[in-house]
């Protein structure tokens, strides 16, 4: 079952499931911060490939994220 991870994170990318992360993270953090519900630290449960939590990074936010696969950065 480990090697399924890697398997689905390549099929993650090429769908470009980790662009469409990109463009929605924004609009998410940006509701949430309107309407009050979002502080400064983020936990990501099942981060994958971790794309969606660029923006997040580049914006100063304290994340964490977990992912049972091992990333290959």
């Amino acid at each position: 079952m480990p090697g399924d991870y890697s398997v689905i994170a390549s099929i993650y990318e090429e769908l470009q499931l980790g662009e469409f992360a990109t463009q929605m993270v924004p609009q998410i953090i940006t509701y949430a911060q309107r309407n009050d519900w979002a502080g400064r630290s983020i936990l990501d449960l099942g981060c994958g490939t971790g794309r969606s939590m660029d923006w997040l990074a580049a914006h100063g936010y304290v994340l964490t994220g977990i992912d049972r696969s091992r990333s290959e950065e």
